[in-house]
């Protein structure tokens, strides 16, 4: 089931990714509902479920669409192959473990991500989430958001006496352990605007950046996402923590391209604008780029 953004009929650029170069890259209009069908026969073809291909596919085209090119297509051989090989279990339906009045923590079986954040247990439609690493395990915290939009909730986050009051509704704070990549953040913030809600997703990931001076990954992406509805156009913020996602320098790879500067460095810690670089033994740069302008960006975020 597609979003509600997303159009049957509407048709957005689909870009072939291939090792040619970028004069001779060749650019091809797809029909969305063609797009999804085909990512799903993918999945279903690796190995997942109908019903969790389908909000796979609804998760990808929904980044296409608006532009994510990095978190779409891009992402549909890594997921097949995680499915193929086993190390996610597309085949795999979440269970509610635990469950209050606020709060809900959620078995994702080492299933597809979006299946996870999918879990039509309860009343609400439409949530945002919030996920984090804790204890060397993915932690998803979901706002499943009622329709009546009026009664608010107070509850506990990690046992810690921080009392949450929203103002228009919130049904659960939900957790979901045992999850895998889930796509794009406003893929969930984007939901709640529907609703007239504010919405707030954010995930860890692998090491994919290196930090100040250093050599190696230590740090995720940690991807942030801040949606708030408007009489007009929505505010939407969906970012990394780092220059840019890994997915952008995979893109560049691809076309072979240059990345920006500021965006990686290499196996030996120096900054490189070659994506192949980044991605053999290279990272990602901290939010900022070099030390030198990182600083600005951490007074600017201070000031903030």
């Amino acid at each position: 089931m597609l979003c509600g953004v997303l159009r049957q009929s509407c048709a957005f650029s689909l870009r072939r990714l291939s090792t040619e170069t970028a004069a001779s890259t060749e650019y091809r209009l797809a029909e969305v509902s063609k797009v999804g069908d085909f990512i799903k026969r993918c999945l279903v073809a690796a190995g997942a479920t109908e019903s969790g291909a389908a909000t796979l596919a609804s998760t990808l085209v929904h980044a296409d669409v608006r532009g994510h090119f990095s978190h779409g297509l891009n992402r549909l051989e890594m997921y097949c192959n995680e499915v193929k090989s086993g190390q996610c279990d597309g085949r795999a339906t979440p269970c509610v473990v635990k469950e209050t009045y606020a709060t809900a923590l959620v078995d994702g079986r080492n299933g597809i991500g979006p299946v996870s954040q999918h879990i039509h247990k309860y009343r609400a439609q439409y949530f945002s989430s919030l996920s984090f690493f804790r204890l060397l395990v993915n932690f998803r915290w979901t706002w499943q958001l009622q329709k009546r939009k009026r009664q608010g909730v107070r509850g506990s986050l990690l046992q810690v006496c921080m009392e949450f009051e929203m103002a228009k509704a919130c049904d659960k704070f939900q957790s979901c352990a045992g999850s895998n990549h889930y796509g794009i953040a406003a893929h969930y913030t984007l939901r709640a605007v529907e609703e007239g809600l504010i919405g707030i997703s954010a995930t860890n990931t692998s090491p994919l950046v290196v930090p100040t001076r250093a050599q190696q990954c230590v740090l995720g992406t940690n991807p942030i996402s801040f949606a708030a509805p408007s009489k007009k156009d929505s505010f939407v913020l969906d970012m990394a923590t780092s220059t840019a996602a890994i997915g952008k320098v995979e893109v560049q790879a691809r076309k072979e391209l240059p990345i920006p500067g500021g965006w990686g460095v290499d196996s030996t810690g120096n900054e490189t604008r070659d994506p192949h670089r980044v991605l053999d033994g290279g990272g990602l740069m901290p939010l900022g780029g070099m030390e030198a302008t990182g600083k600005s960006e951490t007074n600017c975020i201070r000031i903030f």
